[in-house]
């Protein structure tokens, strides 16, 4: 991504600079698209039968679709959708859907905050330290008393904002 380059919302960007993120630094140090597009299809991470568990991640499947292909996006949802479990494989569980499941409302902080889930490591907006708050509010979901008396089950491949 170039800040100077590529279009994107403002509001957005500088939400991630007051977290900390360094553009100039990423640009400079960081690595080409390309490069990473080919490690993650090397490492294991595609064509496999990983459980993915995401937070409103339509976004961070379409930039990581476009990265894997070098290509525009799919022009429908059909298509996107057949490419994201061609990579990705139809374990995806994105918890912004499930909270439809109980009623819960807001971003990961306040939901995070509902469930009773802490943040254990590193700042918000900061991906390692999301990820693992995000598996924690999915594993607190799962285990809750109510959701199994309902004998639910969350629901696989439902993109907050897709579906």
């Amino acid at each position: 991504f170039d800040i100077e380059k590529d279009r994107y919302d403002k509001e957005s960007i500088e939400l991630l600079k007051r977290q900390g993120i360094d553009f100039t630094r990423n640009k400079e140090k960081g690595i080409c698209s390309r490069d990473f597009g080919m490690m993650v299809l090397i490492s294991g991470l595609c064509f496999s039968e990983l459980t993915w568990v995401t937070f409103h991640s339509a976004y961070d499947f379409g930039f990581f679709l476009k990265i894997l292909t070098q290509n525009p996006l799919p022009p429908d949802l059909k298509s996107f959708m057949r490419h994201l479990t061609y990579y990705f494989g139809c374990t995806i569980f994105d918890i912004k859907y499930s909270f439809k499941i109980f009623n819960l409302h807001g971003g990961l902080e306040k939901v995070a905050k509902t469930l009773n889930v802490a943040r254990v490591a590193g700042l918000s907006h900061q991906a390692g330290s999301d990820s693992l708050l995000i598996l924690r509010c999915f594993m607190q979901i799962k285990n809750a008393k109510a959701f199994k008396q309902c004998n639910q089950r969350l629901p696989a491949l439902a993109l907050y904002g897709l579906v």
